[in-house]
C-alpha cells in the first residue's frame, strides 16, 4: 500500500511514463484498424493522467509532511531562527540537546556561533509505520564564508493531533572534510 500511495500521491512521473506507452500502443493499433472503439479508447489515458495530477496535487502524504516539516527548520536555521525547531519538537522530545528546551538552547548557540548561509537537505529517507516515522537525511550546510559540510541526522516522528513532531534526534554524524 505504502509503495501506491508513493507511486500515485508522491511520484506519479512512473504513471504518467506508462500513460504514455499505453496511448502509443493504442494509436498503433487504431491506425492500423480505424475503429471508432479504438479512438474512443484513445481518450482513457489522458484522462487518467489528467486524474492523477489533481489527485497528486491535492493529496499531501505523511512522508511528504514529514519531508516539508524538516525543510522548514532548515530555512528556518537559515534565517538565523529557531522557531519552526520549537514548532516541530515534541514536548516529550529526547536526544540531541536532552530535551526540548536544551535542543532549543544548542540551536540558537550554533546559530550565534556560526553564520549559517544555506543548508541542503539530501538524501531524504522517510519510513512512515502508522502513527510513527524514522527520518534518515544528510545536511549540506554552507557557512557566510563559503566553508561547507555535510551530517547525517537519524531523527524519529511521532503523529500528534497538532500534526508530526520530532521526538529523538541521534546526535549527528559528520562526513570526511566537515569545515
Amino acid at each position: 500500500m505504502e509503495r501506491l500511495e508513493r507511486l500515485f500521491f508522491e511520484e506519479p512521473l512512473y504513471v504518467y511514463v506508462t500513460l504514455v506507452f499505453v496511448e502509443l500502443v493504442l494509436a498503433a493499433i487504431w491506425h492500423e484498424r480505424r475503429s471508432r472503439k479504438l479512438l474512443l479508447l484513445l481518450a482513457v489515458p489522458p484522462v487518467v493522467a489528467g486524474i492523477v495530477f489533481l489527485v497528486s496535487s491535492q493529496v499531501v502524504t505523511d512522508r511528504e509532511r514529514i519531508v516539508q516539516a524538516a525543510e522548514a527548520v532548515a530555512r528556518d536555521l537559515e534565517a538565523g531562527s529557531v522557531a519552526a525547531a520549537e514548532r516541530y519538537l515534541a514536548d516529550d522530545y529526547s536526544g540531541l540537546g536532552v530535551n526540548k528546551a536544551g535542543a532549543i538552547a544548542t540551536g540558537a548557540s550554533i546559530i550565534r556561533t556560526y553564520e549559517i548561509g544555506k543548508i541542503k537537505l539530501t538524501k531524504v529517507n522517510v519510513a512512515v509505520d502508522g502513527p510513527v516515522a524514522a527520518m534518515q537525511v544528510t545536511t549540506i550546510i554552507t557557512l557566510e564564508g563559503g566553508a561547507r559540510g555535510s551530517l547525517d541526522w537519524q531523527l524519529r516522528w511521532a503523529k500528534r493531533p497538532e500534526g508530526w513532531r520530532i521526538v529523538h534526534i541521534q546526535n549527528p554524524e559528520a562526513r570526511p572534510g566537515l569545515f
